[in-house]
């Protein structure tokens, strides 16, 4: 039993290491190749490639306060990485691959803010009504999906299930 827990442990780790390294590679492509461009049009009135940097949280918060955006993530990343650890408490494949998403969006981040001190966005929406929406990047959709996943469970399905095995 023990063995298949540090199993599911290094799979989980190789797993966000991964989406890291997806997350760094087109980060490299979009800095290297949009910066000196115009936004490049992917699906017209949908959706562009626009390069920026962004030295907040989303929607620029916190903007320039690099060090609450590196201690904030660490202590959260810590946290998740505990409980990731801690396979009684993520006891499902399901908030695993919560987890493992919200890991991954906030490692990318946060190694930017690390070692450049500025996040590179570049996800642009251009449909109504998202038009004037924060530009973002792959690591931010892991964040956003994970955690609306992760909601989705805790605030929707955990009560109903709770429910029906106290009805039995």
């Amino acid at each position: 039993m023990k063995i298949r827990k540090y199993l599911h442990f290094i799979i989980s780790i190789l797993a966000v290491a991964v989406l890291i390294v997806i997350d760094h590679i087109i980060k490299i492509l979009v800095s290297n190749f949009l910066p000196f461009q115009e936004p490049i049009t992917i699906i017209p009135g949908v959706l562009n490639l626009t390069y920026i940097t962004n030295d907040g949280a989303a929607f620029g918060m916190f903007a320039g306060n690099i060090i609450l955006l590196i201690i904030l993530p660490v202590i959260v990343l810590g946290i998740g990485i505990f409980l990731l650890f801690k396979r009684n408490i993520i006891n499902t494949t399901y908030l695993t691959v919560c987890t493992v998403m919200i890991l991954s969006g906030g490692f990318g981040n946060l190694i930017d803010r690390v070692f450049k001190g500025s996040v590179v966005d570049y996800i642009d929406v251009a449909f109504y009504p998202f038009e004037n929406f924060a530009i973002f990047n792959f690591a931010d959709c892991l964040l956003v999906i994970g955690t609306t996943l992760l909601l989705i469970y805790y605030v929707i399905y955990e009560p109903i299930k709770n429910r029906v095995t106290s009805d039995q």
